[in-house]
């Protein structure tokens, strides 16, 4: 019989998870889907069913808050710190990369970008914000970064698992839009674990993204910055510079 080698151990540490992740949401979704139907208008409340049937269960199974970078001392005031800082990055960054894609010619091209907003802004408010803004990212984090990250910084160090982690988080987006927006969030939201010591950092960024998002489609807030004239441009590559150079301030200035 044929050994198990340390790095198909190291490999596996990371695909099983991940795939039993997977497993869970198809098979809950797919179960959801066969008593409530899978039209469009009930595609958010089965995946409500399927975040909260999954999330315990991943909690359970693979979670371990071991991050063994820097942990911020867990004070009120560093703590709001942190997320004053995150929020102001993660929205100016999300918000430039998404008006950027959705001016591109990418976005008008791509079938499954155009399927994904169906399905994910074809609900009322309310689930929208259950489930995008609220379920979504705590599940999605756990596993991305509060597992898959963490596995991944033991491995082979921060900046590796930045990208890594990242890409894996992009791949399962299954649109080139959505993998561009996820791979560099993606990368945010770890720099942030790594900075925070903590998943907590990547949730607040991950549901204040996903939020803006869901009102921003359905209150039809700034269309503007969507028409592609120069001055929604010009905002969104603005945009886009004030939260790098806010981010490289939080990564070298903030305790």
């Amino acid at each position: 019989m044929r050994k198990t080698s340390l790095g198909e151990f190291k490999v596996w540490s990371i695909l099983y998870p991940l795939l039993m992740y997977w497993a869970m949401v198809v098979l809950v979704m797919f179960v959801a889907q066969q008593f409530l139907g899978d039209s469009t208008q009930r595609y958010m409340l089965c995946e409500i069913i399927a975040s909260g049937v999954t999330l315990p269960i991943i909690y359970m199974m693979f979670y371990r808050p071991d991050h063994s970078g820097k942990t911020i001392e867990r004070n009120g005031k560093r703590i709001t710190t942190h997320i004053l800082c995150i929020l102001f990055i993660t929205v100016s960054v999300s918000v430039a990369l998404n008006n950027i894609l959705c001016m591109s010619p990418l976005a008008a091209a791509s079938e499954g970008f155009a399927e994904a907003n169906s399905k994910f802004f074809g609900s009322t408010l309310a689930l929208e914000l259950i489930g995008s803004a609220f379920l979504t990212p705590i599940l999605e984090e756990l596993i991305y970064r509060g597992v898959i990250f963490e596995r991944l910084r033991k491995m082979m160090g921060c900046l590796p698992a930045v990208v890594l982690s990242a890409f894996l988080f992009a791949i399962m987006h299954f649109n080139w839009v959505q993998f561009i927006f996820a791979f560099f969030v993606g990368m945010l939201l770890a720099l942030f674990v790594e900075k925070t010591g903590h998943v907590y950092g990547a949730i607040v960024a991950h549901m204040a993204s996903n939020l803006v998002a869901v009102l921003r489609t359905e209150t039809g807030a700034l269309e503007w910055t969507l028409d592609g004239s120069l001055s929604a441009w010009m905002l969104a590559l603005g945009l886009g510079l004030l939260g790098v150079a806010a981010l490289s301030l939080y990564m070298r200035k903030v305790n």
